[in-house]
């Protein structure tokens, strides 16, 4: 099992046909503090290779919540489950 930790992110520079920005882009630490960068097509790929890999999002103060990916039409993207909390959500991540 692999578990990353992502703590940062970049948008994308413009917004799909929702008129949403999606994460473009995830900076990300392993348990063993081993940082790394993926493009969202890297990490949606990294999720899907492995059902063991897991991803969270994490603020500063520690809360997180898990990462999944999600299918809108023929575009996958990445997004956190709700749990009523803003702080964790991706696109409330700091820029990378």
């Amino acid at each position: 099992m692999a578990v990353v930790h992502i703590y940062c992110r970049t948008l994308a520079s413009a917004p799909c046909s929702r008129g949403y920005y999606h994460v473009a882009a995830v900076g990300w630490v392993t348990a063993d503090g081993t940082p790394g960068r993926s493009t969202l097509q890297a990490m949606v790929d990294w999720l899907r290779a492995d059902l063991n890999n897991e991803a969270f999002s994490r603020v500063r103060s520690g809360q997180t919540a898990r990462v999944y990916v999600v299918t809108c039409g023929d575009h996958q993207f990445i997004e956190t489950f709700v749990d009523n909390t803003k702080p964790d959500n991706l696109r409330e991540l700091p820029y990378c």
